[in-house]
Formats: C-alpha cells, structure tokens, sequence
C-alpha cells in the first residue's frame, strides 16, 4: 500500500511538474497538454520484471512504452547491474524516473546506443531516494537504461522499480527539449515554434537547439532559479550572450537570417540537485524595428550578422549615437556606407573591441572602405549625428571581397605598390579623395631578346563608380603611356609593347567607388622572339624561363659538348690545369641518383669558363 500510494504521487508530480496533484478526478483537465492529470494506476501501469543475465548491452531487457504510462520492476544484488532497451515511437519525450524500494544509493544512467562513451549518469539524490532523468528522447531503436545499486557485499537482494511517462502535447506551437541534445549534432530542432520547453539537470547540464531562421527575430528567455549561461550561436561564434541568477525574462538582440543554421545553448553553472524547467520562445516580426535602444555603449551594441542588410535604424536627436557589432567572415575585406542621409547629417567611424576609434580604417564621412574585422571575427561600427532633422533614419550598406584579391593600401609610392601578377586581377577603390593606387608588375624575363618581348595589356571592367586616369610607368618613373577616362563606369584598355623590366601603373581619378570597386585586370602576350629564346642557352646570372618542350633535358648543355659551339680560339690559352675536372655526378648516366632540385639548380648556373664571353653568333643559334 505505501509503495502504490508513493508511485501515485511520484506519477502526479512527474506530470505536473511543480504543480501540487489535484484529487479532483471530476474537473475537466486542461485542453494544452495531454496529459497534465495522470491516468489511474490500474489504467497507467504494467509490470514486468529484468530477465537475467542482463549486465551488457546485448543481454539488455527489451521493453517498451505502448501506453502514456508505464512501470517495470527489477532486483539487484551486491555487484550486480541491469540494463534495460527502451523502447517507443519515433518522437516520444518521456520523463524516467528509477525508485528504490529500500534504503540504498541507487544509480542511474542511460546511452542513446550501444556504447560506452555515450553514457548520462545521474547519480544525486541519495539513499532512499529517487533518481529522475527527465525530458529522455525514445526511438523505435532504444535507449539504454542502466540501473547499479551502492550495496554491500552482504546486502539481500533489493528490489527497485522503473516509472516511465509520456511527455507529448497537442499544440502544434510548442516543443520539448529530447535529451541528449549536449551537442550541436545532437541539438533539438526548433521548426517554426513559439515556445520551448526544456529542463537542466542535473548539474554541468549543456542544452542545444538549432533553429533554421527564416525571417528576422528575437527570442525572448524565462530563466530557471539557478545559475545558468544563453548562447546564441552562428558561424562557430557566439554571436549574443546573458547570464541569470534568478528567474526572469531575457530577451536578445535582433536577430537576421544567415546562410547558417542559429543554435541556442543553454547551460547550468552551478550544482543543481532537482531538475530546473525554463522556457523560451521565438518571435518572428514581419519588419524589422529601430535597433535596440540603448546601444550607446561597446557593451550594450546591438549585434548584427552578415554582408546583407536591410535593417532600418534611427538617430533620436543631436546627443545619439548607434554602435553595432557586425559579425562577418574574418578573411574578407568589407566597404560600409551609410543610405539615406545626406552628407554632414551623419558620421561613421570604425571602432576596435574595447571602444576606441580605428586608425588603420580608411573613412571619410558616412563611408568605410576596405577594412578587415577586429576581434572576435567583428567589425564594430559607430554612428554620430550631424546636422539634421530628428529622427534620422538611415540604413547600413556592407560589400565584401577577398582580402588577397584587393589592392593594399597604402601604395601611393614604389615600395608600396601592390603586386599584380600577370593574369590576374585586383579590385581597388579610389577613397577617399585624391587617392593613388600603384601597382608593381613583373614580366617574365627574357634576357636574351633586345627591344619588346611582347605586348602589357592592362583592363578595368565596367561598372565602377569614379572618373579613372591611368598611367603606365617603367622602372626608373618615366611616364609611358597614359588614358584618361571622362566617364563614369567606361571600360578603359591599354597595351604596350614593353622590354624587358619592371614597370608601374598609377590610378587616379574623382569620385566614390568604395562600394563600386575598379577590377583591374593584366595580361601578358610573349612576341615570337621571347617564345624562341626559351630553347636559347642562358646568359649567366639569369634565371632561364619555366621549362619548354624544345627545351633538352636538365644540363644536357653542361654535360654534353655543344655542337654549335665555334672551334677553341687557337689563340685562346690553354686550359688551367688547376681547374677541376667537369662534376661527373652531373653526366647524363648518373642523373638518376641526383635529386631534381640539384638538377634544376645546376642547370641554372652559369657556364665554367666565366671569364670568356659567349660568342655573338649563339645568340642567333636559333
């Protein structure tokens, strides 16, 4: 009689939660859950006893939950353990609770599959008591329930029971925490839910949920009465954060739809011993609102995510400022323009993590130009008002490249110049006023060809917004040749037919491209006589082109006598005994066991006699 009556209570408060059991069997129960009144025991309960041996995941006890309700019993002896395969249908929640019918420690654990190192153990109230595992997520595959004892070696058998309940509910708006969800794999799904309910225990409890946005919002959280730390994740970044001591509701920043998935994390700080419920909920809003006031201070900054914007915020009066925490990908370079005010009713500045403004950040006004985020993977933006009618409404405009593929700034002189290799393009912006971008570009060398050795041609695509003058420069800073552009967005094209060397382009112009960037574009067309002259023998000291397929092979021309090379000079002395015989590790039987590189690199060094010049006529040898 004392156990039915303690399993009848234990039913009626696992159903309830805190709520006290009601006696009334004749009041209407509530239209929400399904099953906030319990059903009666004879109705609910079904008893089955543990089947030994069932100490190992293969012997495990099959059992599973057909009814709302449901409890087995089983025996446990000094040493022994017995693990139970629950099973129900897919998306059953259910609350386990494992009792003792006597006074000892009982333990509790389960696994969602067959392996050791998935285990949950929950071992915390004590001898006599009972071990709770709430809100367990069931599969028509089963989880593993392992129940031990703390028995002493001369202990009689002691008998325990298991009580399993359904959690399910009608309200298509609400859904229940499944454990385990400790992880981002194994995170409850949040699909187009208002509410959610979950509960942390015991202590050192993780919760995740992913929720698919698809429409700017915020969610709103009713902290339980413990210590525990909200997290909002995106992009492996914590991207809003609170932590609560007590109940309340916390509501976090806007927030935007991202090509990534949200995961909230909920975690408990402290030494919880009962389980401890909360809640929160998703609200969607068609229209995004002014952001978050206030958001005057780098601690209270409303974050925002990603390149694309289309969030509306205000300046209230002369005294407000807005500061913003955008979290972007750290690898890009980002433009960012404020729209909708005109020039001098707005300022943007750039700010690193602890509030101070950005000297490294090229702005002008309500412009920021090719700036990289800040730590944490942010870029911190402030907006300060000017002179104009209150409110101000405005807007935040962010473009984005890659950092590798954008001039870098500065490079107004030739040690500052950006490299731009030939076949590649670079993407620049004239900003702020009177800007000069310089490019350093490189042509293959080839040493042996007097006068041009083929055609520069340099390109800048359409579509940019500035008035661009270009000037073409050789090594020493002579102008070569020049092209002015009076129109907005007109393709422009150079070519030059250029020698050997190094040359300069300089880029100028008026106007505002930042968030409209210039894509300059350099190509390179060898003429015929450079294509001859990579089958040509090196001059000394220069580096002979990429390998050719009329080329012979690595130091065939040291190993081997040259056939075009003219009869010795019979005036020429004679060889000097002192000089070493040619390396015979370099002829062609013993290349094999030389490495590659010591090929290549002694194919590039100058010929033995370096004293002597090479006769004129090598040069024409083909």
């Amino acid at each position: 009689m004392r156990n039915t009556l303690k399993l009848a209570v234990c039913l009626c408060l696992i159903a309830a939660g805190s709520l006290a059991c009601n006696p009334k069997s004749d009041e209407p129960k509530p239209s929400g859950l399904k099953n906030m009144a319990p059903p009666s025991i004879q109705e609910a309960l079904q008893e089955g006893l543990d089947v030994e041996p069932n100490n190992t995941f293969l012997q495990a006890t099959d059992i599973s939950l057909t009814n709302d309700a449901m409890q087995w019993s089983g025996n446990l002896t000094p040493g022994d353990i017995d693990i139970w395969r629950i099973k129900a249908k897919a998306g059953t929640i259910a609350d386990i609770e494992v009792i003792p019918d006597g006074d000892y420690n009982i333990i509790a654990d389960f696994a969602a599959s067959a392996s050791e190192q998935e285990r949950y153990y929950y071992d915390v109230q004590g001898a006599g008591k009972s071990e709770h595992l709430p809100n367990i997520r069931l599969t028509p595959q089963g989880i593993f329930l392992t129940v031990r004892g703390h028995l002493k070696e001369d202990s009689e058998p002691q008998q325990y029971r298991i009580t399993i309940r359904r959690i399910e509910t009608y309200d298509e708006n609400s859904i229940t925490e499944g454990e385990i969800n400790d992880t981002r794999e194994s995170a409850t799904v949040v699909t187009n839910a208002n509410q959610v309910k979950g509960t942390l225990y015991p202590a050192g409890d993780v919760d995740y949920y992913r929720i698919p946005l698809s429409a700017p919002g915020s969610l709103s959280f009713s902290t339980p009465d413990a210590a525990v730390e909200i997290a909002i994740e995106s992009r492996d970044k914590v991207i809003w954060s609170s932590i609560s001591n007590h109940p309340q509701l916390v509501k976090s920043d806007i927030l935007t739809p991202d090509l990534q998935d949200v995961y909230v994390r909920i975690k408990s700080l402290e030494d919880i011993r009962e389980a401890k419920p909360y809640q929160f909920s998703l609200a969607l809003l068609e229209k995004v609102p002014d952001e978050i006031e206030p958001n005057n201070t780098i601690d209270k900054a409303q974050t925002i995510q990603g390149e694309t914007q289309t969030l509306e915020f205000s300046l209230l009066d002369d005294a407000d400022v807005d500061i913003f925490k955008v979290v972007l990908d750290p690898n890009r370079l980002y433009s960012v323009r404020l729209t909708g005010p005109q020039p001098g009713q707005a300022k943007l500045q750039g700010l690193t993590a602890d509030g101070n403004v950005r000297t490294d950040a090229l702005a002008e006004d309500m412009v920021i130009c090719d700036t990289a985020v800040t730590q944490p993977d942010a870029l911190w933006l402030k907006v300060l008002p000017g002179a104009a009618p209150w409110p101000l409404n405005y807007r935040i405009a962010i473009d984005a490249l890659d950092a590798d593929k954008v001039e870098k700034e500065p490079n107004q002189s030739p040690e500052q110049a950006t490299v731009i290799q030939a076949g590649s393009t670079m993407y620049g912006h004239i900003f702020p006023a009177g800007d000069v971008d310089l490019y350093r570009i490189e042509l293959p060398e080839y040493p042996t060809v007097e006068g041009p050795v083929g055609t520069l041609k340099v390109d800048i695509a359409g579509g940019y917004v500035a008035q661009l003058q270009l000037k073409l420069q050789d090594s020493a800073g002579y102008e070569i040749s020049q092209l002015n552009n009076e129109q907005y967005s007109k393709p422009m094209h150079l070519a030059f037919d250029a020698p050997n060397g190094i040359y300069h382009l300089a880029v100028s112009g008026t106007g505002d491209n930042c968030l409209k960037p210039y894509a300059l574009t350099v190509t390179f067309e060898p003429n015929e006589a450079a294509i001859a002259s990579l089958t040509a023998q090196p001059a000394p000291g220069v580096q002979q082109p990429a390998p050719n397929a009329q080329q012979p092979a690595p130091n065939a021309q040291q190993a081997a006598p040259n056939p075009q090379q003219p009869a010795p000079n019979p005036q020429q002395p004679a060889p000097n005994p002192q000089q070493p015989a040619p390396n015979t590790q370099l002829q062609p039987e013993k290349a094999a066991d030389i490495p590659i590189d010591a090929l290549i690199e002694a194919a590039q060094k100058p010929a033995p006699s370096a004293d002597k010049p090479a006769p004129a006529e090598d040069e024409d040898a083909f």
